[in-house]
């Protein structure tokens, strides 16, 4: 395989000059003009290309193969190639005055650095994993939260059932205490005031108070559905998906950045005249994965969450999705399994930046100088970089970014229920329990309430 490389040079700066004098004695006038040509090429266009070519690219495409993953590395930078302005200068006083016009042609422009990757690949890499995992039910984790044993399909029906039986007896306190260990139960005052009116309604019309109260408390119930569908999509995957193929999943991350450079006087020149302004770069980044993999023996034990008692017990811990607020150590823990899940084939990493450079508030930074007209126009720069993955996506802690941006909210929450936990492990107590359900998910839909 041959190493390539293309470079597309631009051309040289220039421009033309005329000046005008006069003698205020004489009242001659002397104008002389020029051009002048700079040997420094101008930034107008490069592109460059670096890597590897793969024999037999169209015939390995054309057959349904799979290329291998080489490096690349790809730049372009297109300005535009008539970047003209027009500069004049003037100066009198009582023995004569001068005049002199600079019309450019072209000049150099400013080249603008690319960003560093913002992107690491332990952050595409979770992504990779959690696709490719696909759906998943962890049964330790949904057997440690309900204390079930049995099939959750059957239990979930039979629990629905008893539901309705408790409404059709009146008894709405019942159905209450047989809500989804996930849902919100209704507060002791709020309680009492549901059963007076159930009670009450249900004297009047029992069948209109039953459905009324079903629909009214639908929170409670339709997590049982929840559970039942979770399984049934946990089944069919399973089903659809033989193991052993070699599959493939991709991810991308997207940034927006902009960098600005301001300087008063010297940003840039035209024509041999330094200028003051601004320069806006605005930048398109995007990071991108691709992972070719094997499915292993254990993934089925591992899609029933059977083959990571660390994440197992991390999920039933008490506090941890407040961990997870600030550092994602669940998702980290959950990435230890894929060596026994996964065999690595193959993938890549790519990372893209794309900016468009903008001049703003140009001015001559030289006295006696105006900038009469330009047509400087945005120049695009554009950066390509892939490399091979070498092995497996499996994240690495130090890459996990703290989360500073958490919400006043989520932080208050999170201080107020850790500061509870220590005051109760010093006076040798449980901690107390988060509400029951899966609890390292948690979602604030008040001020100041946790659900």
């Amino acid at each position: 395989m041959a190493n390539f490389t293309n470079t597309v040079q631009g051309t040289v700066s220039e421009y033309s000059w005329e000046r005008t004098t006069q003698v205020a004695s004489t009242g001659a006038l002397t104008t002389t003009s020029g051009r002048v040509v700079s040997g420094t090429l101008s930034n107008v266009r490069f592109a460059t290309r670096a890597g590897s070519k793969t024999p037999g690219y169209r015939a390995i495409v054309k057959a349904g193969g799979t290329l291998p993953d080489l490096v690349l590395t790809y730049e372009k930078y297109v300005a535009p190639n008539d970047n003209q302005a027009i500069l004049e200068y003037f100066s009198g006083n009582g023995q004569g005055w001068t005049r002199e016009t600079r019309r450019m042609q072209r000049c150099n422009l400013y080249v603008p650095g690319v960003p560093a990757k913002p992107f690491t690949d332990s952050e595409l890499g979770l992504r990779l994993i959690k696709k490719a995992k696909g759906n998943e039910w962890s049964l330790p984790v949904f057997l440690g939260e309900l204390k079930e044993t049995a099939g959750m399909v059957t239990k979930s029906a039979v629990h629905l059932t008893q539901m309705v039986l408790a409404l059709r007896k009146g008894n709405i306190s019942g159905f209450f205490r047989m809500f989804h260990p996930s849902a919100k139960q209704p507060r002791e005052r709020a309680a009492r005031r549901a059963k007076a009116k159930f009670d009450q309604n249900f004297g009047r019309d029992p069948a209109k108070a039953v459905s009324g109260a079903w629909l009214e408390y639908q929170y409670g119930w339709k997590p049982f559905l929840k559970d039942v569908d979770d399984a049934f999509k946990l089944l069919s995957d399973m089903q659809d998906r033989s193991d052993f193929n070699i599959s493939s999943v991709r991810t991308r991350l997207k940034r927006e950045v902009i960098d600005s450079i301001n300087s008063p006087t010297n940003l840039t020149s035209f024509a041999g005249i330094s200028l003051g302004g601004s320069i806006l770069t605005s930048w398109e980044l995007s990071g991108s994965a691709t992972w070719r993999f094997s499915i292993r023996e254990l993934n089925t034990l591992g899609k029933l969450g059977l083959i990571n008692p660390l994440s197992v017990a991390y999920n039933l811990a008490t506090l941890s999705f407040v961990a997870d607020w600030f550092i994602p150590i669940g998702s980290y823990i959950d990435a230890l399994d894929v060596p026994m899940r996964f065999s690595h084939v193959g993938g890549t990493y790519g990372y893209k930046a794309t900016g468009t450079v903008v001049y703003s508030g140009l001015r001559p930074s030289q006295a006696g100088w105006t900038l009469t007209s330009h047509n400087l126009q945005t120049s695009n720069r554009v950066y390509v970089q892939r490399r091979p993955m070498t092995g497996l996506p499996t994240p690495k802690l130090a890459d996990l970014s703290f989360k500073a941006d958490l919400g006043l909210q989520r932080a208050v929450s999170a201080t107020a229920l850790l500061s509870q936990t220590v005051r109760n492990v010093f006076k040798m107590k449980p901690p107390a329990q988060p509400a029951r359900g899966r609890s390292f998910r948690v979602s604030v839909s008040e001020p100041g309430v946790l659900y």
